[in-house]
């Protein structure tokens, strides 16, 4: 098939990049992540209740964290629109803020943390020689906003603690308010023992992607590391993965059409891993 640099990993292996810039700006806005995140470590877990991973590893949780997230973007939108004086800033940047913030469909819009960096790179070159030093104000508002929409473990909590955002979207009813609580006390729990949790991890890493749009590919020496989408995936054994952990495959592809999945629903392995059928799948 003449396919070369093909990389094979497992889903840790593979998440671990994006998870590490996470755990960089949880750091940054002074919350700081359980350590070592994104890795295997034997004296991590300590046994949850009953029905705690089958909450997080819902589809109904994984509708939760896409909603929470999308209407964290709109009233980023909306505060934006009002906080900032556009009449002081050139028409550049009115214009660009006007087209990433009016997407009527869901699936165009621009998520918000690259609606902060395209704001924020554009307000660097106005404040160069400017005649005014709004755009350096405006660039400050920005920057106080950014480490707020970082803090993917908080978000976990906040939509953990609305039980019925989770509750609405459970087709299978098999969730309830107390088995939602559980995984709220447990998941308090890991972050004040500074213990990590895959499924915590995997909810985490769906936020990260919704909030930027992209993933993180590679590490480099500087830290960042290669960020961006995969031309084609392949994933097998796709009866083990949760629907939160597969939304992370399907966001990492440019075009869904790129994606090969394959799985045998017969060989799960987990008991937890509520695997939705391959009709929920194609949706």
């Amino acid at each position: 098939l003449e396919i070369n640099d093909v990389n094979v990993r497992t889903y840790v292996d593979w998440a671990k990049f994006s998870l590490q810039r996470i755990k960089r700006e949880e750091e940054a806005s002074a919350q700081p992540s359980p350590q070592p995140l994104g890795l295997n470590n034997s004296d991590r877990h300590r046994f949850p209740a009953p029905g705690v991973s089958r909450v997080k590893r819902s589809m109904a949780m994984l509708k939760a964290i896409e909603a929470y997230a999308e209407n964290q973007r709109d009233r980023l939108v909306e505060y934006l629109g009002k906080e900032l004086q556009w009449a002081q800033l050139p028409q550049e940047i009115q214009r660009t803020f006007q087209t990433l913030s009016t997407a009527t469909n869901s699936s165009a819009r621009e998520p918000a943390l690259k609606i902060i960096r395209a704001l924020t790179e554009l307000l660097e070159r106005a404040e160069v020689g400017g005649p005014s030093d709004y755009p350096k104000q405006a660039q400050a508002v920005l920057e106080k906003l950014r480490p707020k929409l970082t803090l993917y473990r908080e978000d976990v909590i906040a939509v953990l603690e609305r039980p019925e955002l989770i509750l609405q979207y459970d087709e299978t009813m098999l969730l309830d308010r107390q088995l939602i609580a559980n995984a709220l006390e447990y998941t308090k729990w890991c972050k004040q023992e500074a213990i990590p949790d895959d499924d915590d991890e995997a909810l985490m890493f769906r936020l990260f992607e919704l909030k930027n749009g992209f993933i993180v590919k590679s590490h480099k020496s500087n830290g960042e590391g290669e960020t961006g989408q995969y031309r084609l995936v392949i994933v097998d054994e796709v009866q083990d993965f949760s629907p939160v952990e597969l939304s992370t495959v399907i966001g990492a592809v440019d075009e869904v059409s790129h994606l090969t999945l394959v799985g045998d629903s017969a060989q799960e392995i987990s008991h937890e891993t509520t695997f939705p059928g391959w009709e929920k799948k194609k949706k």
